[in-house]
């Protein structure tokens, strides 16, 4: 007898789910930013474009010492700026968490599971 197939029914968020723009900001070799290089290689990696083809995604390297910074817009508007000599990639998850939630409520809101096509309110 084969075995159920496994559903998992907590599925981890990707980081660049309802976001709008992101734009990074660093210097290279600036001691504990290595999260702005993470998120920048995965903002243009081809599996993101795929998955999120509206995002806008830049990144400035910077030439003197100065701050570094991540700047979200998520897709209800809110603007969100994170440090990231302070942050780790999960803290800013953990962060964003309660924005997502009421970004993904809107839209089902909006654009119901079971509206068939052609169908008006």
């Amino acid at each position: 007898m084969a075995a159920p197939p496994r559903v998992n029914l907590f599925v981890k968020p990707n980081f660049f789910s309802y976001i709008k723009k992101i734009h990074v900001a660093y210097r290279p070799g600036k001691p504990n930013t290595d999260v702005c290089r993470q998120i920048i290689f995965q903002m243009h990696s081809q599996k993101i474009r795929k998955l999120f083809p509206k995002l806008e995604a830049s990144y400035d390297l910077l030439g003197y010492d100065g701050p570094s910074s991540v700047d979200i817009e998520l897709v209800t508007g809110k603007m969100k700026r994170f440090i990231p000599e302070q942050h780790s990639l999960q803290e800013m998850m953990t962060f964003l968490a309660q924005d997502r939630s009421e970004a993904h409520l809107d839209l089902m809101r909006r654009e119901p599971l079971d509206k068939k096509e052609g169908e008006d309110d």
